[in-house]
């Protein structure tokens, strides 16, 4: 299914959402996992940036679809927004946390597929890659003493990974903090949630959030725009072995030829950046595949 089918989408969803609307749509699982960074909030806030230029928009609504992600991105939407005084209208096409979530609960308004959660605001990063225990994580160090002291037999790697880890959590944390009223930071955390409880479209009334299960016709738009992401970014779909047990040599391993794969979107109604990741490409630091966002062909 090519892009062109997707910003269609999005132009419909958003005659029927009333407002300028944007998408963003990344998959979660394995080796296919993105993790929201600055890069991709910078795609966005551009994107929207420039639909408001020259025009008088006071409100537009944009459609999550992703977990985890780096604070830095949430802060750059809703910082972006304030700026412009643009109102946000938040639509949950399935469940979120971390940075995600976080911007969902920093709308005047949730609209919820019947199947969307609000995860947890420090749910964490889908990936978290290696980093050298610095000054920037040793204050995560004493949760982790055992393992420094050699009572596991974790690697090297692990207590800076899992300081890494924490510190990713605190920051996801603080920024929902700065952007949330404290008592819905405190309500959607991870120590209230779990790693997969999501709050409903109820709780999020009771946390006097303004919100709603998306009406029929909006659902199923909505249905039409994951199906496309199922195709076009291989959503809900486990990342294939890139490598088998060859069949003549013993226990060697033959790799199998290196392929593109598209596995998340930043959409318009005219325009889409593509997060492609690279099958012969492993992060060395992290289990996750390397790859870039690129501006797709309508």
């Amino acid at each position: 299914m090519s892009t062109a089918e997707a910003t269609a989408m999005m132009g419909e969803l958003e005659n029927s959402l009333g407002v300028p609307t944007f998408a963003y749509v990344a998959h979660w699982g394995g080796e296919y996992a993105v993790d929201a960074d600055e890069e991709a909030g910078r795609l966005l806030t551009t994107a929207i940036v420039d639909r408001a230029r020259g025009s008088d928009i006071e409100e537009v609504a944009l459609i999550l679809c992703g977990r985890g992600g780096e604070a830095v991105f949430a802060d750059m939407v809703l910082r972006t927004l304030e700026h412009l005084e643009v109102g946000l209208k938040v639509v949950v096409a399935d469940r979120v946390d971390g940075a995600i979530a976080t911007v969902a609960l920093g709308a005047d308004e949730i609209t919820m597929h019947p199947r969307a959660g609000v995860g947890a605001v420090d749910g964490g990063l889908l990936v978290v890659p290696g980093r050298p225990l610095d000054a920037g994580l040793w204050r995560y160090r004493e949760r982790f003493a055992g393992i420094a002291s050699g009572d596991t037999d974790a690697g090297d790697d692990v207590l800076p990974r899992l300081a890494h880890d924490e510190f990713h959590r605190a920051e996801q944390s603080g920024v929902a903090h700065r952007w949330l009223d404290d008592g819905v930071a405190m309500a959607f955390t991870a120590a209230r949630l779990g790693k997969a409880g999501t709050a409903t479209v109820r709780r999020l009334m009771e946390a006097g959030l303004a919100a709603r299960v998306a009406p029929g016709p909006l659902a199923e738009q909505l249905d039409e725009l994951l199906a496309w992401a199922r195709e076009g970014l291989h959503l809900y779909r486990s990342p294939g072995e890139r490598f088998r047990v060859s069949d003549e040599w013993g226990e060697e391993v033959e790799f199998e030829p290196a392929t593109a794969v598209n596995v998340g979107a930043i959409l318009t109604v005219d325009s889409a950046w593509v997060r492609e990741v690279d099958t012969g490409s492993p992060d060395p630091y992290a289990p996750r595949l390397r790859g870039h966002w690129r501006r797709a062909r309508a």
